[in-house]
């Protein structure tokens, strides 16, 4: 099992983009145009990193999509994106995918912007074609 460790890594870091693309794609297939979106949008307020950390873990996002966000194929795909954070707090209020919706009464603004900034720390994947194990 050992030896096959870069073949789980490569298809690991494979899925994780492919779903990341898929993530991002469906976001922006919202029917609403971008004006009307940006309009109703609530201003991205400033997050607090070590209160979203604190907030990942209470709130349960770790169980889903990994302690680091990395995600996983059988519970929730990778949060490391380029989503904006309106397409982030859209998402969470009216998700696209299998997940429960986190209305405000559940987690506010504030704290979905503290949760962003916490996941903007995170460090990136590696780009598989980097790995010169797997070339």
């Amino acid at each position: 099992m050992m030896k096959h460790w870069p073949l789980v890594v490569f298809v690991g870091v494979v899925f994780a983009g492919l779903v990341v693309s898929a993530q991002d794609r469906a976001a922006r297939q919202d029917p609403k145009p971008a004006a009307a979106q940006d309009a109703k949008a609530p201003a991205a307020p400033s997050g607090n990193v070590e209160g979203g950390r604190k907030l990942y873990k209470s709130s349960g996002c770790f169980e889903c999509h990994g302690t680091v966000a990395q995600g996983s194929p059988r519970t929730g795909p990778m949060l490391l994106t380029q989503l904006p954070f309106n397409g982030f707090l859209r998402q969470l209020r009216r998700p696209v995918a299998e997940m429960p919706p986190y209305q405000e009464k559940v987690l506010t603004d504030q704290q979905v912007a503290d949760i962003y900034a916490f996941i903007q720390t995170l460090p990136k994947p590696v780009d598989y074609k980097t790995i010169k194990i797997l070339q």
